[in-house]
């Protein structure tokens, strides 16, 4: 069932938080996104449009996210649950199993967000796996 336009989703709900969290104004992001209109980042953080695929690369940049991130969540506006965890396999091909539980954990810890990989947490992760 399709969603109304305007309805939060979780597309919608990240860009929300993400522009919450930079230190750039919508007009900014907009302009490093090749929007010409800055109320265009309005609409997509209140559902009322979908980022385009083409334009993920761009958007990510803009906000300082990781594309393929970015990119997975996006599908999110195009595509039911089913087919976005599918196409999340293919693009996360190569990934054992095991591997992919521990991304998995990772990614439920964080909420859902790319955490940065500093030192100390290299340093942690690496004492876990000896």
């Amino acid at each position: 069932m399709a969603k109304e336009k305007g309805t939060p989703t979780r597309f919608s709900n990240y860009i929300f938080k993400k522009l919450m969290e930079s230190t750039k104004s919508q007009k900014e992001i907009a302009e490093e996104a090749g929007y010409s209109n800055p109320n265009m980042i309005t609409m997509l953080k209140l559902g009322h449009v979908k980022l385009a695929l083409d334009r993920v690369p761009a958007m990510a940049k803009a906000l300082n996210v990781d594309p393929l991130d970015l990119f997975k969540i996006a599908l999110t506006q195009f595509y039911d649950e089913q087919a976005v965890r599918f196409l999340t396999e293919i693009i996360e091909g190569g990934i054992s199993p095991s591997e992919k539980k521990i991304l998995q954990i990772i990614r439920d810890a964080s909420g859902n967000d790319t955490p940065q990989l500093t030192p100390e947490r290299a340093k942690t992760l690496a004492e876990i796996f000896k």
